[in-house]
């Protein structure tokens, strides 16, 4: 593609053939794509478009009408970001083939909501320090939770814990203070000492 033609052959490009098509030889098929049900792209580099993205179909893909040719359009694995119709997006077409990929969302139609989406892979965040902020709500939702740390600091105004199977707890020391009240209740309780177990109040209710 000749990278300095003028803009206003490029968008003559996306009818029919033109004089500047023929000076140019052959002229690129990119440039003559459109989406479907959507406004027409407009090229920024060869073979990569700024396209406003329809609805996926069911498949979760997106297609183009490109030369004639059916594209299908996926995200590649360097977008994060998971694309939603009326996004913004930069797309990179190959000259061959029948498959087209989003590299990058460059504007976002929500305002309010952004998804980061590594599908059926893993995806691990790494760095000598990592902070997650939020201002209202931060939501962990998962099957199975694993934390492994030397230290586990917590500060909290209050904390509610609900388990509705069995909760295990193992320690080598466990120490639990309470500046107010302490209340342990239970259908069935029951405390085992192997050497000392010590029962220590100003007064000594059993009953």
């Amino acid at each position: 593609m000749n990278q300095h033609m003028p803009v206003q052959g490029a968008a003559m490009a996306l009818g029919g053939e033109t004089s500047g098509e023929r000076d140019l030889g052959v002229l690129p098929r990119l440039m003559r794509m459109s989406p479907i049900g959507e406004r027409e792209p407009r090229a920024t580099a060869a073979g990569v478009f700024t396209v406003c993205l329809g609805e996926a179909g069911v498949d979760g893909q997106w297609r183009i009408a490109c030369a004639g040719r059916i594209m299908h359009v996926v995200r590649s694995e360097s977008c994060l970001l998971q694309p939603m119709a009326g996004d913004t997006v930069q797309l990179l077409v190959p000259d061959h083939g029948a498959r087209a990929w989003i590299v990058s969302v460059l504007m976002s139609a929500s305002p309010e909501e952004l998804t980061i989406d590594a599908g059926q892979k893993a995806l691990r965040v790494k760095g000598r320090e990592v902070t997650i902020s939020s201002e209202t709500t931060l939501a962990v939702k998962a099957d199975r939770i694993s934390q492994k740390a030397v230290s586990i600091d917590e500060s909290v105004a209050r904390k509610t814990t609900m388990c509705s199977g069995a909760q295990i707890v193992q320690s080598g020391s466990m120490m639990i203070d309470a500046d107010r009240h302490l209340s342990l209740r239970s259908k069935l309780a029951t405390v085992t000492a192997e050497s000392l177990l010590k029962i220590d109040g100003a007064q000594i209710h059993m009953g």
